[in-house]
């Protein structure tokens, strides 16, 4: 890129030689001696090394140059680069200097913050945000810079949750962060259903075994209320320990329903004709200086739930309202449509999206604190005093709506009253006829041939006293396979089973094997916790009915009369 001018000049006694380089700036010149033309062909070969190392250095020298724009180029081109990857990141970024001085920050950071300032750079960061200065934040970012390793941590202020990921940045530090408020409650809400859900199937076993229990319970009373050998004094007694044993029933049944176990008949409910018939009830149960408001609209509003267990749901939330207004205010009820975005909505996430039937009941009283709020759902949580609540009854409002298909949402604030919403799936189906009034023809056997079949003891030689009791003949066995060998080797006319059974076989295989083997035979089964098992729809019935534990001896007999009056008539 360089090259020397046509004809040296002499000066001096010595050769120039200019050199130019490639941009046409002068390189200097070769300074030579003089020689006469045969000396400098001598000489040619050392003059063109010399000039050689010349344009070489000056070659260098632009190459030096070169290298020097085109990294200045480059690191424009990265700053760029990092500058719109900083603005489009949906974290809020920022820089300080060793004296906490902002030097950078992006637009999310500003909007996060909320500064009205667009350039905060050169201002104290605690100067700043001033209720910060002697807060956790300052404290993470001091532990930052003294051991000099990045740190992840989460800050609550202004009420808002941040999660803050900071790095030494030679003096200073590099701050990245994010509002996870609304990440936190859906996680928060995530535990709070998997708690409930543990909770819940720990209280269905327990209400299972403790049906059991009130099984025998019921039916020995009953039994010895109507014991022909029965004393007035012991018939009293018998008649308070069936009572007691019903007040238990009660007490599982609210069990069930929290770890959504129990039995439901839904059926297409208009909810605010519901509760616009509940009203008298309501204001019988709720104090006169209490004010109940009304706010239901004129169309229906149809929810396919149980009715029964609807009643229950708003008797019990009107009940909690009282409690929380000792000295009086208002309960308000709400009724109509909701529409429920899983995705946009974030206390949903127990929810399909779509739309909803929706109850919402208010009241004026105390309120409910922050920390009480989460617990107000457990089983037994209770802030009434010793003897005043058994703390099941939001738990029973909370498992009926979510075995419904729906949810149960509060909101409170201490001293301003709560507001506890029901969200119920919209009806689809016709009023269920669940067919009562076709009572039996007789509660009384006839000889017939019963074989029993539950793995719990007491409760196995309990059926087969009653059902010995009420005129049948009796044969029990604690498992399936007991049972099996029974039907191989003798006739019955029904079988009756509890739904799980201990062993490879459970009720529901065992009425299959029985019908193979004696096509006949009818069948009742008896359960205490029907997980999936739904009267008169399940197919793994196989047309029997199902007898709810507890049961008391009434019941015992119409469902085996019931099904064996099934078994005559085909």
């Amino acid at each position: 890129g360089s090259g020397a001018a046509d004809t040296p000049r002499a000066a001096g006694g010595l050769l120039a030689v200019p050199l130019m380089g490639r941009d046409g700036a002068s390189l200097g010149s070769l300074q030579l001696s003089e020689p006469d033309r045969s000396s400098f062909d001598a000489t040619d070969e050392a003059v063109l090394a010399q000039i050689a190392q010349i344009v070489s250095a000056a070659l260098e020298r632009l190459i030096s140059l070169d290298q020097l724009a085109i990294a200045a180029a480059t690191a424009e081109r990265t700053r760029d680069e990092i500058e719109r990857v900083l603005t489009s990141t949906s974290d809020g970024v920022y820089t300080l200097d060793r004296e906490d001085r902002f030097n950078y920050m992006n637009p999310q950071a500003r909007r996060m913050l909320r500064l009205e300032d667009p350039t905060p750079t050169g201002r104290v960061l605690w100067d700043v945000f001033p209720d910060l200065r002697n807060s956790a934040l300052r404290r993470e970012y001091d532990r930052v810079r003294a051991l000099g390793v990045p740190r992840r941590f989460d800050i609550e202020h202004w009420g808002l949750c941040f999660s803050i990921s900071a790095f030494p940045l030679g003096d200073g530090l590099s701050v990245f962060f994010r509002d996870v408020t609304e990440q936190r409650k859906v996680e928060e809400q995530l535990r709070q259903a998997q708690k409930m859900e543990a909770v819940g199937q720990l209280t269905g076993g327990i209400a299972h075994d403790f049906n059991n229990l009130l099984t025998v319970v019921l039916g020995n009373a009953m039994l010895l209320s109507t014991h022909p050998e029965t004393g007035p004094a012991a018939r009293r007694l018998a008649t308070t320990i069936r009572l007691a044993a019903q007040k238990g029933a009660e007490l599982t049944g609210h069990l069930l329903a929290f770890a959504r176990r129990q039995p439901l008949q839904p059926s297409s409910v208009d909810v605010a004709a519901r509760i616009r018939e509940l009203l008298p009830l309501l204001l019988r149960t709720l104090s006169p200086t209490i004010g109940v408001q009304l706010a239901l609209p004129d169309e229906p509003v149809t929810a396919l739930v149980d009715p029964n267990q609807l009643d229950a749901a708003i008797l019990n939330l009107a009940i909690n309202a009282r409690d929380a207004m000792p000295e009086g205010g208002d309960l308000s009820i709400d009724a109509g449509h909701a529409s429920v975005d899983r995705e946009a909505d974030a206390w949903a996430i127990d929810l399909q999206t779509g739309g909803y039937a929706r109850i919402a009941i208010s009241d004026t009283g105390v309120g409910i604190p922050k920390d009480v709020l989460p617990k107000i759902f457990d089983p037994f949580f209770t802030t009434k005093p010793t003897g005043k609540g058994t703390g099941l009854g939001l738990s029973m409002v909370y498992g009926f709506a979510r075995q419904s298909g729906g949810t149960v949402i509060a909101r409170s604030e201490e001293g301003k009253g709560s507001t506890i919403t029901l969200y119920l799936p919209l009806g689809t189906h016709a009023p269920r006829d669940d067919g009562e009034g076709c009572a039996p023809a007789t509660l009384r056997g006839a000889g017939e041939t019963i074989l029993i079949v539950d793995d719990e003891p007491l409760v196995r030689e309990h059926a087969g006293m009653v059902s010995a009791a009420l005129g049948y003949s009796p044969t029990v066995a604690a498992t399936a396979e007991e049972a099996l060998a029974l039907l191989r080797s003798k006739t019955f006319d029904l079988l009756f089973t509890n739904v799980r059974l201990s062993g490879p076989l459970d009720g529901l295989a065992l009425a299959e094997a029985a019908a193979l083997a004696q096509p006949s035979i009818s069948v009742v089964f008896a359960s205490g916790r029907p997980d999936g098992i739904v009267p008169d729809r399940d197919d793994g019935l196989r047309g029997g009915t199902i007898l709810r534990k507890p049961y008391d001896v009434d019941a015992l007999a119409r469902a085996l009369e019931a099904a064996l009056l099934t078994r005559r008539t085909t």
